[in-house]
């Protein structure tokens, strides 16, 4: 688990997704293949962690000529040397660049399963509402006649029952959602046992919360400390 700075460079001839380490400020990831061929026309992009860290959802990709959300993989293609992160799954159905990508902030679970939601908006005006457990698949929600211009910011409340979206045409939506249309928000327990599972102890069992360490150093370090210690002294 490291801290880490995300960010799309798309003016000029570099079309990217690059990831920087905070601790040293080094180029962690860079991603070029989804965005060739993205246009310069955006003024902004915004993209977005998925809430178990594990995805990373961009924005302006292209796919076969067509603009579409890639999602990347942490961890996965060449991301031990610094390469781009496998791009596995698209959200399509776009006829303009997608700009702005939101994931609900919390665990969700639909039909007992774990599932991730991503809001997206872009040039045209249109706010789509995608699983990530059904990859390319249909989306959850379309909604179109919301805004007469493109979408700027898309935001959800702590609670994850309300999504706030504001857009160029000088309005703002405010759309309340429940269980039956995103999923069930995943308790505290359910969401320390999904994230120990990808990340170990450093989730504590007992609060759910994280310590996050600054990076892969500090982990290292406690371990070593942790050997060292000496054992309890019996009754």
């Amino acid at each position: 688990i490291e801290k880490s700075l995300a960010a799309k460079a798309t003016g000029g001839e570099e079309k990217s997704a690059n990831l920087w380490r905070i601790r040293d400020w080094q180029l962690e990831m860079k991603s070029t293949v989804p965005f060739n061929g993205a246009p310069d026309e955006t003024m902004f992009l915004r993209l977005c962690w998925s809430p178990d860290g594990q995805q990373l959802a961009t924005t302006n990709a292209f796919l076969k000529n067509k603009p579409v959300a890639a999602l990347l993989d942490r961890g996965t293609g060449d991301a031990a040397n610094g390469g781009a992160w496998e791009n596995s799954t698209n959200m399509k159905g776009w006829t303009a660049p997608v700009t702005v990508a939101a994931y609900h902030p919390r665990l969700l679970y639909r039909n007992d399963q774990l599932d991730l939601v991503c809001a997206l908006g872009g040039v045209e005006g249109k706010l789509v509402m995608w699983s990530a457990s059904r990859g390319d698949g249909k989306p959850l929600a379309v909604i179109n006649d919301l805004f007469k211009e493109q979408i700027f910011d898309i935001t959800w409340s702590d609670t994850g029952d309300t999504l706030s979206v504001c857009s160029d045409d000088g309005t703002v939506a405010i759309i309340f959602l429940d269980a039956t249309e995103i999923g069930r928000i995943a308790t505290k327990a359910e969401t320390t046992k999904e994230l120990q599972a990808l990340y170990g102890d450093v989730f504590s069992a007992a609060s759910g919360e994280a310590d996050l360490p600054e990076d892969s150093g500090q982990l290292s370090f406690e371990a070593s400390e942790a050997a060292r210690a000496p054992e309890p002294a019996g009754p």
